[in-house]
């Protein structure tokens, strides 16, 4: 088995224990894990731990982004919804350190090529959609 289909089996699990966090209906179109605030870039997130940061899930669904909260000492479990955005007045921005930003809230993603890819996909998704919906709403105002 290669990371890649490792990866997709941990995402499966990890959506099949968000669920009870997300509204019916949601289906993730993008997942990758990240950790809150860290004080060197390069600790991994095992050690990061130790510094006081925690493990987050974002999901980013075709309605809404959620940030849930993961045990640092499960790949798999999800224990709690930290907070849940709806797509149409979400900004979801990537700083030039790697942390990406939603509305107020901080986040630093996994730092490998599956999460990466993760990461640019909802990015651009959420982008193009927040400006496709900015488009809609001057088109109707003029």
């Amino acid at each position: 088995m290669n990371l890649e289909q490792l990866w997709q089996k941990q995402k499966q699990k990890i959506t099949e224990a968000a669920s009870p966090y997300l509204e019916p209906g949601d289906t993730p179109k993008f997942l990758f894990l990240a950790q809150t605030r860290v004080p060197y870039r390069w600790m991994p997130l095992p050690f990061s731990a130790l510094y006081g940061a925690k493990k987050r899930c974002v999901i980013v669904t075709d309605r809404h982004l959620y940030l849930l909260n993961m045990p640092l000492a499960s790949p798999t479990k999800v224990s709690g919804l930290v907070d849940k955005h709806p797509l149409s007045d979400t900004v979801l921005t990537k700083s030039s350190l790697g942390s990406l930003k939603v509305q107020d809230l901080r986040v630093w993603p996994v730092t490998s090529k599956l999460h990466r890819r993760e990461v640019e996909g909802a990015v651009q998704f959420v982008s193009e959609l927040f400006q496709n919906i900015r488009q809609d709403n001057e088109n109707t105002l003029s």
